[in-house]
């Protein structure tokens, strides 16, 4: 039986590759999942954040909450969007192109959630 969600996860071109990843784990299987729940739990929830601090204007936070995701978005190889955390970053840190940062934000936030539906999909999570 298909559920909406999963046909969309399979018929969907990936967004990320986990061959780095799997490189460095050695094939660990269990740890992958692991990861992949890790991501579920707190990247989703920390684009959400992102976008309610720059409604906010709190720059010092968008920056910090884009430092945080940066390292899972480049190990995942989520190339669609890692020049767009790098923006959030340094933009909202220096206080630049703030009016761009929410489009950019909503972006990366809408690409996560994407991810997490593949990641739900390809980990049966």
């Amino acid at each position: 039986m298909h559920g909406p969600v999963e046909v969309d996860a399979h018929m969907t071109e990936k967004l990320y590759d986990l061959k780095q990843l799997k490189e460095i784990l050695g094939g660990n299987s269990e740890f992958l999942t692991s990861l992949a729940c890790i991501y579920l739990t707190t990247i989703p929830v920390n684009t959400k954040e992102i976008i309610q601090a720059i409604t906010k204007e709190d720059w010092p936070r968008v920056s910090k909450l884009a430092h945080k995701i940066k390292p899972t978005i480049d190990s995942m190889n989520i190339k669609c969007i890692t020049s767009d955390i790098r923006t959030l970053e340094t933009d909202a840190k220096n206080r630049v192109n703030t009016e761009t940062l929410e489009k950019i934000a909503v972006k990366v936030d809408t690409v996560v959630n994407t991810v997490a539906q593949q990641l739900r999909y390809e980990f049966n999570l």
